[in-house]
C-alpha cells in the first residue's frame, strides 16, 4: 500500500472469537495462529467508515469466503485522527471517539450478514507517528475503545518508517495492552519484521500473521520464501486486483493460478491465507468480490 491509496462461539480464521456479534478485548486474551484448514481470506478496504459505506458493502461480502476485512484510511488532522481526509473525524487528540456512533453497529451488521468474522484496522506510517505521539492515556483510550467495540485488531503496514522504529513499539505495545491481535504488512526487511515479531512475543503479545505485499513495491516478492524465513509466523500474501494499475495486479483467474504456483514451490512451507488490495479497486473493475474471495480460496487449498 502506498500513503496516497492506501454465533455458539467459532474460531475465525486466526482462531479468534466469532460469533457474528460485535467482539470485545476479553474474547483476544491470546490470538492463537491461523487453522491451516481455515485459510485467511481477506479484503483491504478504503470503504470502510462511516457506517453508510460499511452497509452499501454488505451485499458484496455476503455469500463468499471472505473472513477478515482490514479496513485501511486512517490519517492525521490538527484535530486528531480522521478518516480518509477531514471532515470524516474519528478521534480527537486526546484519544476520544468522536465519530459515527453508528459505525461499529454496522461492522456488527457486516459479521451478521456474511462469513467475515475479523475486522482489523489498518495504520500506516503517518497515523502510527501520530498515535505514537499521544500521551500514555490518550493512546490507551484509543486502543481499549476499538477492542471494547469490536474490532479484533491492529495491521502495521509500517513501509517507510522501521519495524522496530520507537513509534511502532509504542504503538505496538498500546495494543497489546488492550489485548488487540496484531498483523503487518511487509514487503522487505525480513530481519527487521523479525525483530518486531521477537518484540511482539516477549512483551506478551502475539503475532497472528503477515500480509506480504506481493504488489507494487513488493512485486516480485516470494511469500513461501517469507514463509521459511519468519516460520512459525503465518504468511498470507498480498496482491493487488485489477485494474489497480501496479506491478502484481491479477484477475480472479490469475491470483487462483498464481497462489496454486507458490504453493507449489515447497511442499514444507505454505500459505495460510491471501489478501486482495482493494475493494475500492474491484469495485471499479470488470471483475466482482466474490470472484476474488473464490479464487483466493481455490489457490489456496
Amino acid at each position: 500500500m502506498t500513503e496516497s491509496n492506501r454465533t455458539t462461539p467459532n474460531q475465525g480464521p486466526c482462531g479468534l472469537t466469532t460469533n457474528g456479534e460485535a467482539m470485545n478485548a476479553t474474547s483476544l486474551s491470546s490470538p492463537p495462529s491461523p487453522s491451516p484448514s481455515s485459510p485467511i481470506v481477506a479484503l483491504y478496504t478504503r470503504q470502510g467508515y462511516p457506517s453508510l459505506r460499511v452497509i452499501d458493502s454488505i451485499a458484496d461480502y455476503a455469500n463468499t469466503p471472505v473472513n477478515t476485512l482490514i479496513i485501511t484510511g486512517f490519517n492525521t488532522d490538527s484535530l486528531g485522527i480522521v478518516y480518509n481526509n477531514y471532515p470524516y473525524l474519528m478521534f480527537d487528540n486526546s484519544g476520544i471517539y468522536v465519530g459515527d456512533q453508528n459505525w461499529f453497529p454496522s461492522l456488527a451488521s457486516l459479521r451478521q450478514a456474511t462469513n467475515i468474522s475479523n475486522v482489523f484496522l489498518s495504520l500506516t506510517d503517518t497515523s502510527i507517528a501520530m498515535l505514537a505521539g499521544l500521551d500514555e492515556t490518550s493512546l490507551g483510550n484509543v486502543m481499549s475503545f476499538l477492542g471494547n467495540n469490536g474490532i479484533t485488531g491492529i495491521d502495521l503496514d509500517a513501509e517507510s518508517i522501521m519495524p522496530m522504529d520507537p513509534s511502532v513499539q509504542i504503538v505496538t505495545l498500546a495494543a497489546i495492552k488492550a489485548n488487540l491481535a496484531l498483523t503487518a504488512a511487509p514487503f522487505t526487511n525480513q530481519a527487521g519484521w523479525q525483530a518486531w515479531i521477537d518484540f511482539v512475543s516477549q512483551s506478551g503479545g502475539t503475532v497472528s500473521w503477515l500480509n506480504v505485499l506481493c504488489y507494487s513495491g513488493g512485486s516480485g516478492n516470494d511469500p513461501i520464501a517469507w514463509a521459511q524465513a519468519m516460520s512459525p509466523t503465518p504468511i498470507a500474501a498480498a496482491v493487488e486486483a485489477i485494474p489497480g494499475g501496479d506491478a502484481g495486479e491479477y484477475s480472479p483467474f490469475g491470483v487462483a493460478s498464481q497462489l496454486a504456483h507458490w504453493q507449489a514451490e515447497n511442499p514444507s512451507y505454505s500459505l495460510s491465507g491471501a489478501v486482495i488490495w482493494n475493494y475500492g479497486i474491484v469495485k471499479a473493475g470488470p471483475f466482482t468480490v466474490a470472484g476474488y474471495a473464490h479464487a483466493m480460496l481455490e489457490g489456496l487449498l
